[in-house]
């Protein structure tokens, strides 16, 4: 039998044994696909989408941002460039800079003092005052920075 006029045909998706099912039919009008791909409605069919390649320039290491991305037709990243963090010191508002990156180490120093550096070449600056009129600074026999009267001597 091949039709009936008054009543429609239905036919189990488990009888269907060979042949394409095509879109109109809710199908993909293809027979097979490449494993891991993406599928795209090429006009026609449902189809496996070609991989794309992927380029990177400069790098992106620690201490590194991507500054571009390109992306292909299907929104796939297929480039992108890495560059060093650059951070103008304008842009530094809070914290204590130290001194391996050129800052003084400590936030606040007392007025009217002698700033001096600090025990290592690492350390944070100091700051050395004296509110007693009369003082010089000096250095002691330990070659230690010091405020204190002069007391003779030769010059």
């Amino acid at each position: 039998m091949s039709a009936v006029t008054n009543t429609a045909i239905a036919i189990d998706t488990a009888a269907i044994t060979s042949g394409t099912l095509p879109i109109a039919r809710g199908g993909t009008n293809q027979t097979s696909y490449t494993t891991g791909a993406m599928l795209q409605f090429n006009g026609t069919s449902i189809a496996s989408l070609a991989n794309s390649s992927y380029t990177l320039t400069g790098g992106l290491a620690a201490a590194n941002t991507i500054t571009s991305l390109t992306v292909d037709s299907y929104g796939r990243v297929t480039a992108a460039t890495g560059e060093a963090i650059a951070i103008a010191a304008s842009q530094i508002t809070s914290g204590t800079l130290g001194v391996t990156r050129g800052g003084t180490g400590v936030g606040s120093f007392t007025a009217n003092s002698v700033l001096l550096s600090g025990t290592t070449s690492t350390s944070a600056v100091v700051s050395l005052n004296s509110s007693t009129e009369g003082h010089v600074l000096q250095v002691s026999s330990a070659g230690v920075p010091v405020f204190g009267f002069l007391n003779g001597g030769s010059f």
